[in-house]
């Protein structure tokens, strides 16, 4: 229920966002994170049928994993990077994003510890590229933070710069599972 009501506030937050302004940076970013976070979610859901063998032991492989992985940190957008804002949001924009990018962290939480857990499965090029995207998930993360939350989000910003924290931590926990 949580989840529809954040839907329905950032539909609403976006439309308003586009019909007063359309160079207005909200949706793209809104956008982004939630492009993330599904993505995240949907390579996790895949690692995890994977790994407990759901489907059949030919419904997806580690390299799947890898391939979604990659796709949904490849459809990066500049829009996140560019230090465009120059005063803060409506409130209601910044609710929704500061949701959405905790929604993200959390989902991201939980992807990498399963790369953590699972990290032995995966093959030597997979974890190199395991690695490479989470390195651009870092810099993504940093580049929103650093770019757009500090001027676009000041209502959050501390909560948004203490989930890039956590994000950064557990990167960082599942790019030495990945090297060893």
């Amino acid at each position: 229920m949580q989840f529809k009501n954040l839907l329905i506030a950032s539909a609403l937050a976006i439309g308003a966002t586009a019909t007063n302004n359309g160079s207005d940076i909200a949706p793209s970013v809104q956008g982004r994170i939630s492009q993330l976070d599904l993505g995240f979610k949907q390579t996790d859901l895949l690692l995890n049928k994977l790994k407990n063998n759901i489907g059949g032991t030919k419904s997806a492989t580690y390299q799947d994993i890898v391939v979604s992985y990659k796709e949904v940190v490849a459809r990066e957008s500049t829009d996140m990077m560019m230090p465009q804002p120059w005063k803060p949001l409506e409130d209601a924009q910044q609710m929704v994003i500061c949701q959405s990018f905790h929604s993200l962290a959390l989902t991201g939480l939980e992807l990498n510890a399963d790369f953590i857990f699972s990290a032995n499965y995966f093959n030597q090029t997979e974890r190199h590229e395991l690695q490479h995207n989470l390195n651009k998930v870092t810099d993504i993360t940093g580049d929103f933070v650093k770019n757009v939350a500090k001027t676009a989000v000041p209502y959050c910003v501390d909560i948004i710069q203490e989930d890039n924290k956590a994000i950064y931590k557990s990167i960082h926990e599942a790019r030495q599972a990945l090297s060893a």
